[in-house]
């Protein structure tokens, strides 16, 4: 996954665990990328993926894209085990 360099703000998105819907975060990744961020889109990836990733990089925010409520509970359990992981104790979380 190719990351730009310099001194802007960071961020990992990423569909929910168990999404399918990704178009909408392919929109958002564009917008951050546009505003100046540092984006690393990884669409519809394990949570095991995401864990490594954070694991590797540090991160300002995860973003991810939810399209039902049924995900919530997988959400919750992999925010946690992310915060649990992650390179930045203060990592910001977005769901969208």
């Amino acid at each position: 996954l190719a990351r730009h360099g310099g001194d802007a703000h960071s961020i990992l998105l990423a569909a929910a665990p168990g999404e399918q819907h990704t178009f909408g975060i392919i929109m958002v990744e564009e917008s951050f990328r546009r505003a100046g961020w540092d984006v690393c889109g990884v669409g519809a990836s394990s949570i095991d993926e995401i864990l490594y990733l954070v694991r590797r990089d540090s991160f300002d925010v995860i973003g991810f894209s939810i399209s039902n409520d049924h995900l919530s509970d997988p959400v919750g359990f992999a925010i946690e085990e992310i915060r649990r992981a992650s390179r930045n104790r203060n990592i910001r979380v977005l769901l969208g």
